[in-house]
């Protein structure tokens, strides 16, 4: 689970949560479900086995979740493969990041009860996972209780 968009910084493009989400799902959709989702998220340095990305932010109304079907390090728009079939949007793909995400799947979530999962990770707090999603916490994995 990863929470976005919750605060511009300089000299990096910045889109609200709402447009961010929006245009993955257009992408997606455009591309069979499918998307590259990159970024620098230290919490998948531990590897810990997750098969869900869940996009969520509590300035946007929608939410996106995709299946994970592979991941590695150091994403570089120069050496990406083109004709793959995972490819990240315009303008997020065209800067180099420590981590990528192969999705499938890729949908507008509908339901999302944060009291049926809990948080997982050595710094993970003993309050709600509804709770917790009101802080400025970046990054979650998570599982079903």
């Amino acid at each position: 689970m990863l929470r976005i968009g919750h605060a511009p910084r300089g000299r990096i493009s910045y889109f609200s949560p709402q447009t961010t989400i929006e245009e993955f799902l257009r992408h997606a959709a455009e591309h069979e479900g499918r998307l590259l989702f990159v970024g620098n998220f230290k919490s998948l340095r531990n590897k810990i086995g997750f098969h869900y990305l869940l996009l969520w932010s509590p300035q946007s109304a929608i939410k996106l979740v995709g299946t994970v079907t592979n991941f590695g390090e150091a994403y570089n728009p120069k050496t990406w493969n083109p004709k793959s079939h995972y490819q990240a949007p315009f303008p997020w793909g065209r800067t180099p990041a420590n981590y990528w995400l192969a999705l499938d799947n890729v949908q507008q979530l509908g339901d999302f009860d944060p009291d049926k999962f809990e948080r997982l990770g050595y710094n993970a707090k003993k309050i709600s996972l509804a709770d917790e999603m009101e802080t400025n916490a970046a990054t979650f994995i998570i599982r079903p209780i």
